[in-house]
């Protein structure tokens, strides 16, 4: 599962806001990997952006 947010806003010369905009999104991504697989053989790895997910076969 992962969630991205996002807020962006501009403002007068006096500080008084005169537009603001935010964003929200989420995404979930899963599969089935059979019965002989449990969640203790299953490891992640996120590492500068990128996450790896290890599934033995």
């Amino acid at each position: 599962t992962a969630e991205h947010k996002n807020s962006n806003e501009k403002k007068d010369d006096e500080g008084h806001i005169i537009r603001q905009e935010r964003y929200y999104g989420n995404t979930k991504r899963s599969f089935y990997v059979g019965d002989a697989v449990t969640k203790e053989d299953i490891q992640a790895k996120y590492d500068k952006g990128v996450l790896n997910i290890f599934v033995p076969k």
